[in-house]
């Protein structure tokens, strides 16, 4: 399956994401023949090879001509110019599902409705092009899944339309709910809220970089010179469609003391196992024993079998080999009476199949709350069923 990790260790912007498409292999011609279906005027796409701390990538950016009009456009008026485009349908899809996240975030932020959120002229041109753009790029480069780095965020202040904003700002941040994100010490709009928006939505997870072939990399230029190199990075390759390469470390166990098992546990997860867990069996003269268990990835067995030998009374064990399958998984927050709580949801198809509270919030909002944790349970449930929808 066609793969994209999104390497945002200088943050996320529409031009860096667009910058990276093109320096990984987007066709420049077929981007601009694909803007221009748009029907829009009064701008000029460039791009050019720039370095950055010595790094070479690519700087995009929209052009406007001194004539382009201001004005105030709507997301059903952004929603109508896409839909009238002759773009393909899955590009069109993916473009107005990342502006609905951005005008949900806009409205959130300056507490309106979605369709009073007004985009100016020269910010909706922009805006449009860059998440167009990605969606086109995405889709001619034959990308099926995405997965993203954590997203780094600046701090204090920054010049916004609206005047003095928190950095990174309002209407960034609601884009970034549910992602994983750090601080970083800079002041400059490392993260801006169309790029805020693009990541949310394109990505199935933040973390670290998926097991694939890596075929192509690219850097996308941001405008800033900051203290490393102001670069988005793009990595695409083949990963496994059929699943997970996954080792099975099995071994019976019936003379060890069951309080040393918490101990190879964390010692097993920490080493990098997949999951690790136990089943009571009979051996032999009908003993009670154990099979401990733990999945590893191949290049993680051999550290995780010597721990075994090292933490255990184990002489032996088996090998298996195998493969894991996953669904695609996510993290959403909901709202309560109690406050909010994250859910764990898997896709299936792009189709909510499973969905499950977070134990560790519903526990310590019970516990605030001096409440039965079954009560919040069932206080989150009904938001969970909305999920499926």
């Amino acid at each position: 399956m066609r793969t994209a990790y999104f390497d945002c260790f200088s943050g996320i912007s529409g031009n860096m994401a667009i910058g990276a498409l093109l320096d990984v292999g987007l066709d420049f011609k077929l981007l601009d023949e694909g803007i221009k279906k748009l029907g829009l005027h009064g701008y000029e796409l460039k791009y050019k090879k720039i370095k950055k701390r010595s790094i070479a990538g690519t700087y995009f950016e929209v052009l406007f001509s001194k004539d382009t009009k201001q004005s105030n456009r709507r997301l059903s008026d952004i929603n109508h110019i896409i839909d009238e485009s002759t773009l393909n349908k899955n590009v069109k899809d993916l473009g107005k599902k990342i502006f609905q996240r951005l005008a949900k975030a806009e409205a959130k932020a300056h507490g309106t409705s979605l369709e009073e959120v007004r985009f100016h002229e020269t910010g909706a041109i922009d805006s449009i092009i860059d998440i167009v753009g990605v969606s086109i790029g995405l889709h001619e480069l034959g990308v099926q899944n995405i997965f993203s780095s954590p997203i780094p965020l600046g701090r204090g202040f920054i010049d916004c339309q609206h005047g003095k904003m928190p950095n990174p700002s309002p209407g960034a941040l609601y884009c970034l709910e549910g992602v994983e994100t750090y601080g970083v010490e800079t002041e400059t709009e490392i993260v801006t809220p169309t790029g805020a928006a693009i990541i949310s939505t394109i990505s199935k997870d933040f973390g670290i970089a998926p097991q694939m072939k890596i075929e192509k990399i690219g850097y996308g230029a941001g405008k800033f010179d900051l203290n490393k190199p102001n670069l988005l990075r793009i990595s695409i390759g083949e990963s496994a469609t059929a699943g997970q390469l996954c080792d099975k470390i099995e071994v019976n166990i019936d003379d060890m003391n069951p309080e040393m098992y918490e101990n190879v546990y964390e010692k097993l997860f920490l080493a990098g196992a997949l999951d690790v867990y136990t089943i009571n069996i009979q051996m032999k003269k009908n003993r009670p024993a154990i099979v401990l268990c733990a999945l590893s990835s191949p290049e993680k067995t051999q550290q995780l079998v010597e721990i075994i030998y090292k933490e255990t009374t184990s002489t032996g064990l088996r090998i298996y080999k195998g493969l894991k399958y996953s669904l695609d998984r996510k993290i959403k927050t909901v709202k309560t009476a109690y406050g909010t709580i994250r859910v764990k949801l898997a896709y299936l198809n792009g189709q909510v199949v499973n969905a499950k509270p977070e134990h560790a919030d519903c526990k310590k909002i019970a516990d605030q709350a001096g409440l039965p944790l079954k009560e919040i349970y069932n206080e989150v449930l009904p938001e969970i069923q909305k999920l499926y929808k």
